[in-house]
């Protein structure tokens, strides 16, 4: 027996149904627009909810109460640690598809079949038959006219079949498929006239089920979304606005921190954070120093109740560091511990000081053991700290006094020395060795250098002593063409080598063995004939002399010869074979033609 439409809806939402009404159900704007030829427009299948984008056929966030398991904890105490807000909205996400709702639990639910529209009067209908909602929820085609492709029409087009108030196409309509009354079931598709269970759909308990966003077969049949979980398209998973507590199997939470337990946030596991030093109020907040978490802050132990920051914490009665203790209290070290005794100050380093009374002075004590200053050489200090001039002319005749002044003058002729004496300067300039000088005395000892004054009253030098200018020069001395008196030099060139300094600014030029000094200051026996270091005279050479000394040398005569004596104490070559030629007197050799008797020489021939 055929179901209809509303009879498989009720089937199929149940318990839903009474919860729609209250919360609401119902936009009434398809998802499409089709244009119906004559600049009129029909919208499309599919269902939408008060709230949605307008003709996107899919639900946004809807306002839901918060889905947190972990409960709230609203109270003072300090344990509630979700720092995450507690009013995020459980949406769907991805978005439900045409003809879906978003349920309070981010599921969606289908509401109608493919292709068909909930109407608020008429519930899932085909907008582009249905004469009630010819094109629009509630718009009614007038009598007599039937609804085509989505607009009134008083006969169907072409490809329709008449099915009551509506024109439809078999081959495609869902509650007139094939045949008019003739309605597909649950997620079917009318396919050819035949009533199809079409992929991505899938037979679930012989029902065509929708696997996409189902709670209870979520991507195939039987595959139930447990605990929060809901089916976002073909997965199980947390629903929009929720994330998964890794904690926790099948459990979603806005907030991380809602997996824990009170006093604990979420810092990759379930922390502590209302005494661990580590993790102190927050994840990975640590305590510095000697500080300790207590009730998520941190702070000195009750043992060092005192904080100096930086985590350094010390005992009540001790002063941190930079301060010491004064009168019971801390104060900074360069602070004074109270008011300093008059005329004395506190210094940079917390201790009074006294302040020295110079004002004014330019010398003397300056009432705090130290001097406000000393006076130049030659002045002293007065009482009053001021630097004044004493004279010194003790003993002193003339010269200056030491404070501008002078000790006294000297009488004309005479001069100021520098111990303060008065001396008489003779003065001889013009006069001969003899004359009266200025002072009473003889100019006779007044010679320029050491010149002495003779019997004439003139300046000389000792006899046989050189002067040079207004000097004479000392025993043995001569005047330099300088002007100078200075010894003569003497050459000397004993045990020196030719090019040796003779000590007068030349070189020697002695040689050894009849050799001679050349240009470049070196021995040698230049054009003659050197015979083991001794020169040769010229016309001799090495060799020719006795015992291979030098001597003539000496040319042999042995022209046409070749043999006897070549006139030089040498033989003539190449000499005759022995015992087999003899060299006659005319320097030949000859062959030996008889032997004379034992002993004897042997017969030369003529």
């Amino acid at each position: 027996m055929a179901r209809t439409s509303d009879q498989n809806l009720s089937r199929r939402l149940g318990w839903l149904l009474p919860a729609l009404l209250v919360w609401g159900c119902g936009g009434n704007t398809p998802v499409r627009d089709a244009d119906l030829g004559d600049g009129s427009s029909v919208q499309g299948r599919g269902d939408t909810r008060q709230g949605d984008t307008a003709g996107s056929g899919r639900d946004s966030a809807v306002d839901a109460p918060a889905f947190d398991n972990a409960p709230v904890d609203s109270s003072d105490d300090g344990t509630n640690i979700d720092t995450g807000p507690i009013d995020i909205p459980i949406t769907c996400a991805p978005a439900c598809l045409d003809g879906q709702i978003c349920l309070p639990t981010g599921q969606c639910e289908t509401i109608c079949a493919q292709g068909q529209t909930n109407c608020p009067t008429g519930g899932c209908t085909d907008l582009f038959s249905d004469s009630q909602n010819c094109g629009l929820c509630g718009k009614a085609c007038p009598q007599g006219q039937f609804c085509s492709d989505g607009k009134c029409a008083t006969m169907c087009g072409q490809g329709e079949t008449k099915c009551g108030q509506s024109c439809v196409k078999l081959d495609t309509n869902y509650n007139n498929c094939g045949l008019c009354a003739n309605p597909c079931h649950d997620a079917e598709a009318c396919v050819a006239r035949v009533c199809r269970c079409e992929n991505p759909n899938k037979v679930c308990t012989n029902i065509c089920t929708n696997v996409i966003n189902n709670h209870d077969n979520c991507g195939d049949c039987g595959n139930r979304c447990n605990g929060d979980y809901v089916c976002n398209g073909t997965n199980c998973g947390c629903p929009g606005g929720r994330q998964n507590c890794p904690n926790k199997q099948n459990t979603c939470v806005a907030n991380l921190n809602d997996c824990c337990a009170g006093g604990q946030l979420w810092c990759g596991h379930c922390q502590d954070v209302v005494s661990d030093k580590n993790n102190c109020g927050s994840c990975g907040h640590q305590c510095a120093g000697v500080e300790v978490c207590n009730n998520r802050n941190c702070g000195c132990p009750s043992a060092q109740p005192k904080s100096c920051g930086n985590g350094v914490c010390i005992p009540n009665g001790q002063c941190c560091a930079g301060q010491k203790l004064c009168n019971g209290n801390c104060i900074p070290n360069n602070q004074c511990c109270g008011a300093c005794p008059s005329g004395q100050t506190c210094n940079g380093n917390g201790q009074c000081v006294c302040v020295p009374n110079c004002g004014g002075k330019k010398c003397g004590p300056d009432s705090c053991g130290g001097m406000c200053g000393t006076c130049p050489t030659a002045q002293t200090c007065t009482a009053a700290g001021q630097c004044m001039c004493v004279p010194a002319c003790s003993g002193k005749k003339c010269g200056p006094d030491g404070c501008g002044g002078m000790c006294g003058t000297c009488p004309t002729a005479q001069t100021c020395t520098a111990a303060g004496q008065c001396m008489c300067v003779p003065v001889c300039a013009n006069k001969n060795c003899g004359d009266p000088d200025t002072c009473g005395e003889t100019c006779s000892g007044k010679c320029p250098g050491n010149q002495t004054c003779n019997g004439a009253n003139a300046c000389v030098c000792p006899a046989n002593v050189a002067k040079c200018g207004d000097t004479c020069c000392g025993a043995g001395e001569i005047c330099s063409a300088a002007g100078a008196c200075v010894k003569p030099c003497v050459p000397s060139c004993v045990g020196k080598n030719c090019g040796d300094d003779n000590g007068c600014g030349t070189k020697c030029t002695a040689c050894p063995n009849n050799q001679t000094c050349g240009a470049d200051f070196k021995c040698s026996c230049g054009a003659l004939d050197n015979c083991n270091g001794t020169c040769c005279p010229d016309g001799q050479v090495c060799g020719a002399g006795p015992n291979g000394g030098c001597g003539v040398k000496c040319t042999p005569k042995c022209g046409g010869k070749e043999c006897g004596d070549d006139g030089c104490n040498g033989s003539c070559a190449p000499g005759c074979k022995p015992l087999i030629e003899m060299c006659n007197d005319g320097g030949k050799c000859m062959p030996i033609i008889s032997l004379p008797p034992t002993g004897g020489p042997p017969i030369r021939p003529n």
